[in-house]
């Protein structure tokens, strides 16, 4: 039986998105598309989606609240047809606005069937868009919330459209110099996605929608809509494939004030986005925007100070990463037919506090004999401390340059203690010890780098719960996945997303989000630092010292991110952590 699941909706939404980023960044540099229009372009594609898919799911009240620039008091429900025609929208202005070719447009043509593949496996753990009733062998029993399972077998719909986007995938690689005519291979690619969302809609419970839907002549208003998308994506295409003349694109011009006006604008539309976004959707956002912010500061800095002095203000800027030098480890440059062999063995500690508080009001309304009920209200406080053991082991295969896989082991103790309080005074206390062994498989390539595996055992997990009746914002679990990419050179800018994927064996920290910057003369130091679940910023340098031993330090400062977004009235944070790994057995071959 499919359930929740430590899978969660969330997770996959995450997962979609930090996929797609990949697959753009790829595209980019196969298409040698300058850095600062094409991340303008992905960020605009990736605002227009998350706004289009949500605003099409809003009701009549929810319009009249967002129009009144109050945000919603919860999280509307997804369209993906929305979404994918607002962000055509998007892409649509902005290349217009940036000066782009149109060529430049379908790049995006792969991220609407592998996003979709990876969010329906979600969509499967959270229970929504589910199938109709069937008897087939392969069918599921679903559940829809955490009270309540379908009383009958279901279609994996979801299933279904994963696998249908692999093949929609397939489909593209086959197809991609086909088409003469610019974006229509983005057209043909949606075009194929709303002929499988036509065809599975019929076997979609008419209850699994974000919005009501009706039938009419046998066809729900989604699959008549899916129907004239069809029909004039085809004309479309036919049309431009017949009409259209070969044309050179013209080279990119880059305009800084164009670009920074454009940034601006993007940060409006982000602003009043944020109105009916949660705190994933406000991540997805921040991750967009962040290489934007660093390249216009990189641009602006060279055209802002004079070549003979750029170094002098660099090294003012960034002392302590140059203090760096004090622990060198020697830059080595290893043909690819080179392999090399090492044990990493490693161990830390970690430590932190988050504390909520919010103020509950009760009574009021009419009592029994018919007089007004006085209100009263109390402060209600979690107090949350934690703290871990772990010690690790890694084997790790070096080929090549920057070509390298490791295979881990981490063990971690960890101690959870909770403590509540009623205006200020105890009410209860309570803790917990708990056990878990992580096996991971991490490969790191040049340009890119991918970390999965498992955690086993008891843990302890702290989740803001901003209901009225909470009893604990702990939630315990006895299997949690690892996930974790790098988007970007290790030795320079790169862009990091971890899901229960900590870089030092230490407790779980759900989820953390950041940039990092690697140096190229000081081999194997960096610095990460970005949001997380349990820090609205967190740092974490890694320093290499003679070679064999690496210190990587960690500080988190503020409440956990869902928290600091002012789902809590008054919340604080701090987390530390130390570990250090020594390198044994170093062999090349």
């Amino acid at each position: 039986m499919f359930t929740h699941s430590f899978l969660t909706y969330q997770s996959f939404y995450l997962l979609a998105f930090l996929t797609a980023i990949v697959v753009l960044i790829l595209e980019g540099r196969k298409r040698h598309i300058p850095a600062l229009p094409w991340f303008m372009l992905i960020c605009t594609g990736f605002i227009f989606f998350m706004v289009g898919a949500k605003a099409a799911s809003l009701t009549d009240h929810d319009w009249r609240t967002v129009s009144q620039f109050k945000p919603l008091n919860y999280s509307p429900g997804i369209t993906v047809i929305g979404g994918i025609l607002f962000s055509f929208v998007g892409l649509l202005l902005a290349r217009y606005s940036l000066k782009l070719p149109w060529s430049i447009l379908d790049a995006f043509a792969f991220t609407i069937p592998i996003g979709m593949c990876i969010q329906r496996f979600g969509c499967l753990q959270a229970g929504c868009c589910y199938g109709t009733a069937s008897e087939v062998p392969w069918a599921i029993t679903q559940k829809i919330d955490d009270h309540q399972i379908l009383q009958s077998t279901v279609h994996p719909v979801q299933l279904y459209e994963s696998i249908g986007c692999v093949l929609i995938v397939l489909l593209l690689l086959k197809m991609r110099n086909r088409f003469k005519a610019p974006v229509n291979f983005l057209f043909f690619s949606a075009m194929c996605y709303y002929v499988l969302r036509f065809c599975l809609d019929f076997f979609r419970d008419i209850h699994a929608y974000a919005f009501n839907v009706n039938y009419f002549a046998g066809l729900t208003s989604v699959q008549w809509l899916l129907f004239a998308l069809i029909i004039c994506s085809t004309v479309i295409i036919s049309c431009r494939e017949k009409f259209y003349t070969l044309k050179k694109d013209n080279p990119i011009h880059i305009s800084r004030l164009r670009h920074i006006f454009f940034f601006v604008v993007l940060c409006l539309i982000v602003q009043a986005g944020s109105l009916w976004m949660n705190s994933v959707d406000r991540v997805i956002m921040f991750i967009t925007l962040t290489p934007i912010v660093v390249i216009l500061i990189m641009k602006t800095y060279s055209a802002v100070i004079i070549p003979p002095l750029r170094l002098a203000a660099f090294a003012l800027i960034g002392c302590a990463v140059l203090l760096m030098s004090q622990t060198t480890v020697e830059s080595r440059s290893v043909k690819n037919e080179v392999t090399e062999t090492y044990n990493t063995i490693s161990g830390g500690i970690m430590s932190g506090k988050i504390n909520f508080e919010k103020e509950l009001v009760t009574g009021g309304g009419t009592s029994c004999d018919g007089s007004s009920a006085p209100y009263t209200t109390s402060n209600l406080a979690f107090k949350e401390k934690y703290s871990s053991l772990g010690g690790g082991y890694a084997r790790t295969w070096v080929r090549g340059e920057q070509s390298k896989l490791t295979a881990g082991l981490n063990l971690v103790a960890s101690t959870f203690r909770e403590t509540i309080e009623v205006d200020y005074n105890e009410f209860s206390s309570k803790k917990n010890t708990y056990f878990t062994a992580n096996p991971y498989l991490t490969s790191d390539f040049k340009y890119i780098g991918f970390t999965a595996g498992m955690h086993l055992g008891n843990s302890s997990i702290i989740q803001y719960d901003d209901s009225e009746y909470a009893e604990s914002m702990l939630t315990n679990s006895t299997f949690k996945p690892q996930f974790g990419i790098r988007a970007g050179r290790a030795d320079g800018v790169y862009f990091a997303g971890h899901i229960y994927d900590n870089s030092i064996p230490l407790g779980l920290i759900p989820w953390q989000l950041g940039i990092g910057f690697g140096s190229k003369k000081i081999a194997g130091n960096s610095v990460e630092l970005g949001v997380s679940a349990y820090s609205i910023l967190y740092i974490a340098p890694t320093f290499v010292i003679k070679q064999n031993v690496v210190l990587k330090p960690y500080v988190g400062i503020g409440p956990g991110f869902n928290a600091a977004l002012g789902e809590s009235e008054s919340s604080t944070g701090i987390v530390g952590a130390f570990s250090v790994s020594t390198i044994v057995g170093r062999k090349k071959r």
